[in-house]
């Protein structure tokens, strides 16, 4: 065993490395960009159901991007669905799984400025 571990080769960088710092950097951009924000966007969850809620959007403004739920101890269940809110500016959510753990991401888009929330649940 310890002649095996000698002869693999351990790298702590993925080939990829700079294009997924990109991204992190994007994504933390983003978040900068919702905690300056006007408005405010809240992820509830109740009776096994997710609830997105956004307050005081500007006027006639609506956001576009995507939903992802994420759960940590079954793939099969993890879901990325496009943000369509109501009249009322929510968003209700029926996982497929209906219990446990989840996180969940919205990535959206107001009048050219990039969002992004993320939070933890329990259902």
């Amino acid at each position: 065993m310890v002649l095996k571990s000698r002869t693999e080769k351990h790298e702590l960088v993925t080939e990829n490395y700079y294009e997924n710092e990109l991204l992190v950097q994007d994504l933390l951009n983003a978040n900068n960009n919702l905690n300056a924000a006007d408005f405010d966007v809240d992820i509830t969850s109740s009776n096994h159901e997710i609830l997105v809620s956004f307050d005081g959007l500007p006027s006639g403004e609506r956001p576009s991007g995507t939903v992802s739920l994420y759960k940590p101890d079954d793939s099969s269940l993890d879901q990325t669905m496009n943000m369509l809110l109501d009249g009322d500016d929510r968003m209700l959510i029926k996982p497929i799984g209906n219990h446990g753990r989840y996180k969940v991401s919205l990535r959206f888009n107001i009048a050219g400025t990039d969002y992004y929330k993320e939070k933890r649940i329990l259902l």
